[in-house]
């Protein structure tokens, strides 16, 4: 299970270099991953401070830590 969550942790990873912010609709939409795998994806991403979430509306956009 770890390889999975981090498989789509690079993932995710690849494509905010290419397109951020991402909502995370459009994370799960352009690399059709489940649900589950993209939530803890992000958390993975989130706990080694790689990430911003910041919430705009009911959209959670995410970006790359500068």
């Amino acid at each position: 299970m770890n390889d999975k969550i981090g498989d789509a942790a690079g993932e995710i990873w690849r494509l905010l270099t290419l397109c951020e912010p991402a909502s995370i609709l459009k994370i799960k939409t352009s690399l059709s991953l489940p649900n589950s795998a993209v939530h803890l994806a992000l958390g993975w991403l989130a706990r080694e401070n790689k990430i911003v979430m910041e919430e705009k509306g009911n959209t959670i956009f995410v970006s790359l830590k500068k």
